[in-house]
């Protein structure tokens, strides 16, 4: 693994989990029950993986040969 993307992996560790941890602070402000958001996190997930299944399916490079 180069310098580089271990440096960018860890940026984006890094604002992924700031994110989620400053999200979570204003849904427990306005969700109190801890079911509810629960559901809402799910519900996110399953959003996520909508999105990101298109997109990983073009990132399939075919393997080339050299003999």
């Amino acid at each position: 693994m180069s310098c580089l993307t271990a440096t960018a992996i860890v940026g984006v560790a890094d604002m992924v989990g700031v994110g989620v941890f400053t999200s979570l602070g204003f849904q427990v402000q306005a969700i109190p029950s801890g079911f509810p958001l629960l559901l809402l996190w799910v519900f996110g997930g399953g959003v996520a993986l909508c999105g990101c299944s298109p997109t990983g399916s073009h990132l399939h490079v075919p393997r080339v040969s050299c003999e």
